[in-house]
């Protein structure tokens, strides 16, 4: 790799602005964390079918400590 963001933290700002890096690292941060939100709602609504029941059962729920 050439340089770090403490060689020339103007440069790597710059080429973060262009490419648009850490947007799009916050951009998928709340994604992911909307993800979440939706699998909870739908996780807590009931099952109205077998299909549904056998779902929640096969997938079970993540844990917010499961996720890295």
């Amino acid at each position: 790799m050439v340089g770090s963001p403490s060689d020339a933290p103007e440069a790597w700002k710059a080429a973060d602005q262009q490419i648009g890096y850490s947007e799009a690292v916050q951009d998928e941060e709340r994604a992911a964390a909307m993800e979440d939100d939706v699998a909870e709602m739908l996780w807590n609504m009931p099952a109205e079918s077998i299909v549904g029941a056998t779902s929640q059962v096969s997938f079970p729920r993540r844990n917010a400590s499961d996720s890295s």
